[in-house]
């Protein structure tokens, strides 16, 4: 995890040009799925690359300044813009500070914009159908005026050119580009390319037969258990039906069948290799383990954390139960995996997981640390919660005996029953910040 400092430089520049109608765009099509805030660093970052024209070096403590802003919000809304193709963020790093390097990127054309399954997917997803609906047909031509036939004249019946003409001899011989419009791919942790490349050469299924949702169906399923591109596609031509309707075609009992038991680890370790995290032995430990939640897929964690050993089926179809239910990204999972292990006796069960996972999605959680903290902070009040119970048994025991006899002289060194409640209750109320 980088850590970002208030001393460290920045460079600003805009990679090809952009128009004036971009900022339209921008506005209409990438903030609701960004926010106000990224948009407010990106409309910023533009401005400064058109100011510092000869690579003004900054620091982002001025940025900082200028945008009133803190710095752990600059960098969660920084990834947003990386995340959908607006930015790429470089880095260097010396021994006196870091110097990063912020490239620009034009926002896609509308076209290319509703084009885009991604994009046009999460502006559905953070609008919904109507509304997008609405902001769509602002972009569509709806004209069907009969313009009648076209008489317009021809480059080459104008101006006649002679491509032996000492002129376009010189323009064919230059190699120079002249800066344009540049637009930056947008990454996605399963490769699209890769795996209809490995289709392609493995069968002659045509992507264009397999639809979104089955795609977004065999990209979720693929990462949930950690089976790369490659495999993926081997897996889909097995269980691939042409003679069936489009959308029907793949066989997903099958698919998620092999996915499941698919043993092409990239974290099998052996039992000496392999420790497992504590959570309480310091913070470069905890930071490996946060990282290690964060990179691999769920069965391969739930493999490490039973020592490289394969996972029982019963677990991997909870795994693949609670990704499908309730949404949530496999870091998430992979806490839930942990924290039920570790608070359950070593025993996954299944209405415990379901249960945890329900208040996660309800919470809106989305990475491994907000995960670890809401799961702490819920395992204290169930603490609590438990004590106070046990008390108030040992308290409804008591009661009977001391209303039978005279109340006794309480010496110093005596502790009464009120007593107790009152300094288990004074527990009850402590502020449970981490």
């Amino acid at each position: 995890m980088t850590v970002l400092g208030s001393k460290d430089l920045l460079k600003v520049k805009f990679s090809g040009l952009a128009a004036d109608y971009d900022r339209d765009t921008l506005v209409n099509l990438y903030e609701p799925i960004i926010g106000y805030t990224a948009m407010a660093i990106y409309f910023s970052l533009w401005s400064n690359s058109l100011v510092n024209k000869y690579g003004d070096v900054i620091t982002h403590e001025q940025l900082f300044g200028r945008m009133q802003m803190a710095p752990g919000r600059f960098v969660e809304s920084r990834k947003l813009l990386e995340a959908t193709g607006l930015l790429k963020t470089y880095v260097k790093t010396s021994d006196v500070c870091k110097k990063y390097s912020y490239v620009l990127y034009a926002p896609k054309s509308p076209k290319d914009f509703f084009d885009n399954t991604l994009l046009y997917g999460m502006l559905v997803k953070c609008l919904g159908v109507e509304e997008t609906d609405l902001i769509k047909a602002k972009y569509i031509d709806n004209s069907i005026e009969e313009n009648g036939e076209e008489i317009s004249e021809k480059f080459s019946d104008v101006f006649k050119p002679s491509y032996d003409d000492e002129a376009f001899m010189y323009v064919a011989a230059k190699n120079e580009k002249a800066v344009g419009r540049n637009t930056a791919k947008i990454k996605n942790c399963f490769d699209y390319e890769v795996f209809f490349k490995e289709v392609a050469l493995k069968s002659d299924i045509d992507e264009k037969n397999i639809s979104s949702k089955e795609m977004k169906e065999i990209e979720r399923l693929s990462l949930l258990n950690g089976v790369n591109e490659k495999d993926a596609a081997q897996v889909l031509v097995n269980v691939y039906d042409g003679t069936l309707p489009k959308g029907k075609r793949v066989d997903f009992v099958a698919l998620t069948k092999e996915f499941q038991e698919s043993k092409n680890y990239k974290f099998v370790s052996s039992r000496k290799e392999v420790k497992k995290p504590n959570l309480m032995t310091g913070d470069s430990v905890l930071a490996s383990k946060i990282n290690l939640m964060e990179t691999v897929s769920p069965k391969d964690f739930l493999s490490i954390l039973q020592n490289g050993t394969v996972p029982a089926r019963s677990d991997v179809r909870l795994i693949n139960d609670i990704s499908r239910d309730f949404n949530l990204p496999n870091c998430v999972i992979n806490a839930i995996v942990d924290f039920v292990l570790a608070s359950n006796n070593n025993i996954l069960s299944r209405p415990y997981c379901e249960k945890i996972a329900a208040s996660l999605a309800r919470e809106e959680i989305e990475t491994t640390i907000d995960a670890m903290n809401y799961l702490k902070k819920v395992s204290k009040k169930n603490r609590l919660e438990e004590k106070r119970a046990q008390a108030k048994e040992v308290v409804d025991e008591v009661k009977p005996i001391i209303n039978k006899k005279p109340k006794p002289v309480v010496e110093e060194d005596d502790v009464s029953w009120t007593q107790l409640i009152d300094e288990i209750s004074e527990e009850d109320n402590v502020d449970g910040k981490a």
